[in-house]
């Protein structure tokens, strides 16, 4: 069974897309030969595909030497520089990734569980500020390694989905293998969903996500987290995802924040989304997530304090795990004084400027018409009066 799980946060900042391509180049040379040169340009066929497979390999040369270089230099075990580490391995131009298990009880990581593999999709070598580099673009969208040939024990890794961007440091690690860490069998909790729904239900904790940690939401004796649960098909495939929550305002982490867990399982994977809206007692966010039922899209309509400018943020639902999409805001001309700082504000969608308009026609586009329904706003019931319906599916 595949266990995938990926953060996911509130970041804007406009990315780049980048493929490798082969290029081969004619110049035009001056000769003191002024007679001219006869080219035959009367090929037949095989001649022709003999042409174009021997200028293929020229061009693609280089390509090939790169990503033997960089799958060669980065082969081995790699550590997140976070703490607590998660482990990446590479080997054979493949990736495989594993999170750290926090055990409940002592929040000091049980194991590391794998949550998915990527390929090295091309290379390229260029340079930076930092000195010569190799940019590894990984078959899993957004996803850039770089790797400095003069410092080969170091990787940065950069995720860039449109509207956002999160980076880390790895360090190879070096001498260690397999036998040094403890792999927690993801195939142990039955691969019926509705198993591993009773199991996440019983201890989320027990399924470590991205960026989630037991101390979070544990601590002083006392469990502040998931109390409340619901099934809702959100995407309409006629397979319902069950939605963690704690709807007690005085017994969360941030009173006036609520936070969401989204539990998928189809197809022997299992993912976990982490969400929350509310008022929040850091920050300027105020907002509300709604789901548009059997679309697998959940937006975030939000202002932020003390001016109140607007926003929109859009997940949508990709494999298992709802993923930032688009956005939209208003940003303030600051040199103002409230109001007129949003009234001669910037009007965004996406990497665009629009107009107040344009901006509202869009996010209507995108909720129909804010029609969705608040994730707070679903009636959630216990976790026993949960167990005893996860409990009474076939397989359970």
């Amino acid at each position: 069974m595949e266990v995938k799980m990926k953060r996911t946060v509130n970041r804007c900042i406009c990315i780049f897309g980048a493929s490798l391509l082969a290029l081969t180049a004619c110049g035009k040379k001056e000769t003191e030969n002024s007679e001219p040169v006869e080219v035959d340009l009367d090929l037949n066929d095989e001649d022709k595909d003999v042409q174009a497979a021997n200028a293929g390999e020229a061009a693609g040369a280089n390509s090939e030497d790169d990503m033997s270089v960089v799958v060669t230099g980065i082969e081995g075990i790699w550590g997140t520089a976070h703490v607590p580490q998660d482990i990446r391995v590479f080997a054979e131009g493949e990736e495989s990734l594993y999170n750290a298990v926090i055990d409940p009880e002592t929040g000091d990581v049980s194991g590391y569980q794998q949550v998915e593999t990527r390929q090295i999709a091309s290379v390229e070598k260029t340079s930076d500020s930092e000195g010569e580099c190799y940019k590894i673009f990984m078959s899993e969208d957004d996803v850039i390694y770089y790797w400095y040939p003069d410092r080969p024990d170091d990787l940065e890794y950069h995720w860039e989905p449109d509207g956002y961007s999160a980076s880390d440091s790895l360090i190879r690690q070096a001498g260690a293998t397999m036998d040094d860490y403890k792999i927690v069998d993801t195939t142990s909790a039955g691969s019926d969903a509705y198993d591993l729904f009773y199991d996440f239900a019983v201890n989320p904790y027990e399924f470590e996500w991205d960026g989630l940690y037991h101390d979070r939401y544990v601590y002083d004796g006392v469990d502040y987290g998931w109390k409340d649960f619901a099934l809702v098909d959100l995407d309409g495939d006629g397979n319902e995802e069950l939605i963690a929550t704690n709807t007690d305002g005085e017994n969360r982490p941030d009173a006036g924040m609520q936070s969401y867990l989204i539990a998928y399982c189809k197809d022997g994977k299992f993912a976990i989304s982490e969400l929350a809206d509310g008022v929040a007692s850091a920050g300027g966010y105020r907002g509300t997530k709604c789901y548009l039922p059997g679309r697998g899209i959940i937006y975030d309509d939000s202002f932020s304090a003390p001016y109140g400018a607007p926003a929109f943020c859009i997940y949508r639902l990709k494999d298992g795990v709802f993923e930032y999409s688009e956005e939209g805001y208003l940003s303030p001309a600051f040199d103002y004084d409230y109001p007129e700082c949003l009234e001669k504000g910037e009007w965004h969608v996406g990497d665009k400027t629009v107009t107040e308009e344009e901006y509202k026609d869009e996010f209507n586009r995108l909720t129909d018409n804010n029609s969705g329904i608040a994730l707070g706003e679903i009636e959630y019931i216990s976790r026993d009066e949960m167990l005893d319906i996860l409990s009474s599916h076939d397989g359970n």
